[in-house]
This record gives structure tokens, C-alpha cells and sequence, in this order.
């Protein structure tokens, strides 16, 4: 067949079995630590659905602890927000209250003013058409001896004109008369 003999063949499955021989003994430890393999995986199963329920529980707290805190803080932002508008309302009540006092109060002190000022008014125009008059009267003496003076110097100065030119037509004559006096 291939070579080997019958008894090299027997001699090969001899040794063959010999080293299988411990094969037995060495499965009964594979299974025996199989089994307690088995055992642990079937408590870290355990434990594993024990962890998910837990963890089922405490999520399920945590998300009603997150809503009730969501609740809560809408509550009170609601009742914040109701508290600043009453706030707010009150307040723009009280400003246009104080607003329409001011008005008030400063129309009043307009209509004192403007009758103070038209008296006041009243009394200046009186003052000054006195002045004026006075100014009128003062100006009509200053014109009339402006007048005065201008006409006595104009006929002072006409005096003076004539004096000026008899001499100058003396002058003249004796000039052309050929008078080496003059």
C-alpha cells in the first residue's frame, strides 16, 4: 500500500492511542471547568438582568426627577412672569398718575407764567411809550435848536460868504484895473 508494514502500521496506531489515552481524563477537566464556566456565565447573566432592571428603575426616577423639576421651573416662571406684569401694570398705572399730575401741574404754572408775563408785558409797553414820548419831546428840542444853529450858521456863513466875496470881486477889480497895490 504506501510502504509500511503491517506491524509499522500497528505499531503507529499503538502510539497513536497511547497519546489519545490521557484525552478522557483531560475532557473530564474541560467539562468539569466547562460546567463551572456554565455556572459563573449563568450568575453573570444573572447579575446582568439584575443590572438592567436597576438601571430601568434609576432611569425611569431620573426622567420623573427631570419632568418634575421641568414642572417645577415652569411653575415658578410662570408665577415669576404673573408677579412681574402685576409689577409692571402697577407701575405704568402709577407713571401715568404722576404724569398726569405733572400735566397738570405744569399747565397751572404756564397759566400763572403767561398772566404774569402779559401783566408784566402790559407794564413794559406802558414804561416805554412813556420813554418814547418823553424821547419823542426830547428829540423834537434837540431838532428845533439843531435848527436854530444850523440857521445861525448858515446866515453866518452867508454873512462871512458875502464878506469873503465883495473882497475877492475888490480884489479882482483892482487887478484888472492894473492896481500894483493890492
Amino acid at each position: 500500500m504506501n510502504g509500511k508494514t503491517m506491524d509499522g502500521r500497528v505499531t503507529d496506531l499503538e502510539k497513536l492511542a497511547e497519546s489519545l489515552a490521557p484525552l478522557p481524563a483531560r475532557m473530564e477537566a474541560v467539562e468539569s471547568r466547562l460546567g463551572t464556566v456554565e455556572t459563573r456565565l449563568g450568575t453573570v447573566e444573572t447579575q446582568i438582568v439584575q443590572l438592567r432592571g436597576e438601571m430601568r428603575v434609576e432611569f425611569s426616577a431620573i426622567r420623573r426627577e427631570a419632568a418634575d423639576a421641568r414642572n417645577e421651573q415652569r411653575g415658578e416662571s410662570a408665577a415669576t412672569k404673573g408677579k412681574l406684569r402685576g409689577d409692571m401694570a402697577a407701575i405704568k398705572s402709577e407713571l401715568r398718575g404722576d404724569m398726569a399730575a405733572m400735566k397738570s401741574e405744569l399747565r397751572g404754572d404756564m397759566a400763572a407764567m403767561k398772566s404774569e408775563l402779559r401783566g408784566d408785558m402790559a407794564a413794559m409797553k406802558g414804561e416805554m411809550r412813556g420813554d418814547m414820548a418823553a424821547m419823542k419831546g426830547e428829540l423834537r428840542d434837540d431838532i428845533a435848536t439843531l435848527g436854530r444853529e444850523v440857521a445861525a450858521l448858515i446866515l453866518g456863513s452867508e454873512h462871512r460868504t458875502q464878506i469873503l466875496l465883495e473882497d475877492y470881486l475888490g480884489k479882482r477889480r483892482a487887478i484888472d484895473e492894473g492896481s500894483p497895490g493890492v
